[in-house]
């Protein structure tokens, strides 16, 4: 079986610069229904997560995308510069898992507080996303705060 390197990261401002997608950025959507969710990724006392510490090989952001991923095409993702636990998504596919943005965003909550290691525990460091949110912000692919 052949290894394949996997690499994780954020690379900065998506789009416009404010986390708008616009069509100078290149996106073009020939596919299924586009679904954008923030996500706050925080333990069950909602202490935040430091995702900028999580991003290398079997660490929580890889565990929570392949959460995601296992029931739909994640497009793109974003971590914020802080450690807020701060995660955008844009999602493909996902009208599958329910009929409106809101119950989309609230089945891949309960995906993310479920998945990883057991009990919503991801990666080498087990961080805690028992307690994560996800909204539906609309077309936007950054924090619904900034």
């Amino acid at each position: 079986m052949a290894d394949f390197y996997r690499v994780n990261g954020s690379v900065g401002a998506v789009g416009d610069g404010k986390g708008f997608i616009t069509t100078a950025a290149g996106a073009s959507f020939i596919g299924k229904f586009p679904v954008a969710l923030a996500i706050v990724v925080q333990d069950g006392s909602l202490t935040k997560a430091n995702l900028q510490a999580e991003l290398g090989v079997n660490y929580a952001v890889e565990g929570i995308l392949k959460a995601i991923a296992a029931n739909t095409t994640i497009l793109a993702y974003q971590i914020e510069a802080n450690t807020n636990g701060n995660l955008s998504v844009l999602l493909e596919g996902a009208e599958g898992l329910a009929s409106t943005d809101a119950g989309i965003a609230s089945t891949v909550q309960s995906m993310i507080r479920n998945g990883g290691n057991g009990g919503g525990y991801y990666g080498n460091n087990n961080v805690n996303a028992s307690g994560t949110s996800v909204l539906n912000n609309g077309f936007r692919i950054t924090y619904a705060g900034s």
